[in-house]
C-alpha cells in the first residue's frame, strides 16, 4: 500500500524534479497590477503587449464574434480597451493554463475544451444562482476557478505516473475514480491543484473553488458557494460531452455525486443542461474555445 503523502510534499518533489509549474511572469505581473487601484488600463495593456503569444490571443478574442465591433483591432492596447480588464484577465489566465499544464497522459485538446467549457458554464451558473437564490458569487471568480479546476490532474500524472493511470483503468465510472484516487493514492487532484494555486497567491475564491470542486459541502460555509458553482460547472462540461482528456467520457453516465450536489440546492440535471447549453453558445462565439 502506498504511504500517505501531503500536498506540500508532492509539490516539493515536483519542484526538485523541475516539473512543478511556476506562475508565468505575465500572469504574475497582471495579477499584481490588476489588484492595484492606481494602475491604469494602459499599464495593463503594456503588460499584455510584452508577451507576443498572449497579445495575439487577446487581439483574436477582441475580434471574435462575441466581442468584435465595427472594425477589427490590430494591437494589444486596442484589444484590451475593447475587452476591458475582466475579459483580458480571462485570456491571460487561459493562455497561462495552457502553457503551464501539460502531460503525455492527458489529451491536451480535450483538457483545454473541458477547461474552457467549464469556465463559461461557471459564469452562467453563478449568474443564475445569484438571481434565483440571492447568492453573491462573483461570476468572474467563478469563471477563473472553473478554468483552472483540473490543473491538479496534470500534477497527479506527473507525480504518481503509472499509478494514476492504474486508478483510472480500475474505475468503471467517474464516481469510482474519485473514490479510488483518494483511497489508493491518499491524495486528490482537487487538493493538489488548490495547494499549487495557494503557492501562486491566486485569489482565495479560485483556490477554494478548485479545492472543493467535487465535494463543496466539505468546505467551510464561507467557501461553499464558489466551490458549488465550480462543481456544477465541471458537471456541465461533462454533460456537453467535453471530457477532461484523462478519464474517458461516457455520455450514458451522469455522476451520482453530481446528481447529489444538484439536489442539495433543489436543482436538476435538466436545469444544469439548460445552463450548459447557454454557456456553450458564448464559448463558441469566443475565440477561447478554439484558441489552441
Amino acid at each position: 500500500m502506498r504511504k500517505p503523502v501531503k500536498s506540500a510534499e508532492v509539490l516539493a518533489e515536483l519542484h526538485k524534479q523541475g516539473r512543478l509549474p511556476v506562475i508565468p511572469d505575465t500572469l504574475r505581473e497582471f495579477e499584481l497590477a490588476w489588484r492595484d487601484p492606481h494602475k491604469h488600463m494602459t499599464e495593463l495593456g503594456a503588460i499584455v503587449a510584452n508577451n507576443p503569444d498572449i497579445s495575439k490571443r487577446i487581439i483574436n478574442t477582441a475580434n471574435s464574434v462575441l466581442h468584435r465591433g465595427d472594425t477589427n483591432v490590430d494591437n494589444a492596447a486596442q484589444a484590451v480597451a475593447r475587452l476591458g480588464v475582466i475579459e483580458t484577465r480571462n485570456v491571460v489566465h487561459a493562455v497561462s493554463l495552457h502553457d503551464a499544464f501539460n502531460s503525455p497522459y492527458v489529451d491536451p485538446k480535450k483538457f483545454w475544451r473541458h477547461s474552457i467549457s467549464s469556465a463559461f458554464a461557471a459564469r452562467k451558473i453563478a449568474e443564475y444562482m445569484n438571481k434565483r437564490f440571492k447568492w453573491e458569487v462573483d461570476p468572474q471568480m467563478a469563471f477563473l476557478a472553473a478554468l483552472v479546476h483540473e490543473a491538479g490532474l496534470v500534477l497527479m500524472t506527473r507525480f504518481f505516473k503509472s499509478d494514476y493511470g492504474a486508478v483510472r483503468d480500475a474505475s468503471r465510472n467517474l464516481d469510482e475514480f474519485l473514490e479510488l484516487e483518494s483511497k489508493t493514492l491518499h491524495m486528490t487532484h482537487a487538493v493538489l491543484g488548490a495547494a499549487l494555486f495557494q503557492q501562486w497567491h491566486l485569489p482565495t475564491e479560485i483556490v477554494m473553488g478548485v479545492a472543493g470542486h467535487h465535494h463543496p459541502a466539505r468546505l467551510h460555509q464561507d467557501h461553499y458557494r464558489i466551490a458549488y458553482v465550480t462543481c456544477l460547472a465541471e458537471g456541465a462540461a461533462w454533460l456537453l460531452g467535453e471530457g477532461n482528456g484523462f478519464f474517458p467520457h461516457n455520455p450514458e453516465q451522469t455522476s451520482v455525486q453530481l446528481i447529489q450536489n444538484l439536489e442539495r440546492e433543489r436543482l436538476t440535471r435538466d436545469h444544469l443542461l439548460f445552463l450548459a447549453k447557454q454557456a456553450r453558445e458564448d464559448s463558441e462565439s469566443s475565440s477561447m474555445l478554439g484558441m489552441f
